[in-house]
């Protein structure tokens, strides 16, 4: 049964994403600190890496993403780290997220995010100002992560960035 009525879904509208930048956090071998409530926790130590796009700069050995390993194949990330821009403005990052493991083994098919970004950079404000997601892929060594804007359906405001 739908909880919205037929009026509310002909005016229903899609956000857009757009592309912004990508983030490879380059990571140590995790820590495996035990099991919690029926989860395996683990820390995965970031321990440098890069951003190119809209925004670029260095990932700062300066955090890390703890993982929660559930029960069946799901993964609960959050992970929180810093960033320097190329003009010098430090970034906080702090992403949650989920994957979902291929049976078997480690590796991830699906590892989609929520990133949320904070700085006293006027210049960068935009990025406080908006809603973004990661797709997300993990290689030995690093993880990447695409992140996108949430934009407003077509004909609708652009993005914060191109204000």
């Amino acid at each position: 049964m739908s909880h919205h009525n037929k009026e509310e879904t002909m005016t229903h509208t899609e956000p857009r994403l757009g592309y912004r930048f990508t983030i490879v956090a380059e990571v140590e071998p995790w820590i495996e600190i035990g099991t919690v409530n029926t989860e395996q926790l683990l820390l995965v130590p970031i321990v440098g890496g890069t951003v190119r796009g809209e925004v670029s700069g260095e990932v700062l050995p300066s955090g890390g993403d703890w993982a929660r390993l559930a029960e069946g194949d799901l993964v609960h990330v959050e992970a929180r780290y810093l960033v320097r821009s190329d003009s010098g403005s430090v970034i906080e990052v702090l992403n949650t997220g989920i994957g979902h493991r291929v049976e078997g083994g480690e590796q991830l098919d699906y590892f989609a995010t929520r990133p949320i970004f904070r700085t006293a950079d006027p210049a960068l404000e935009w990025l406080t100002r908006a809603v973004f997601v990661g797709w997300a892929r993990v290689a030995p060594g690093a993880t990447t992560i695409d992140v996108y804007e949430v934009l407003a359906a077509a004909g609708g405001e652009e993005s914060h960035a191109e204000q």
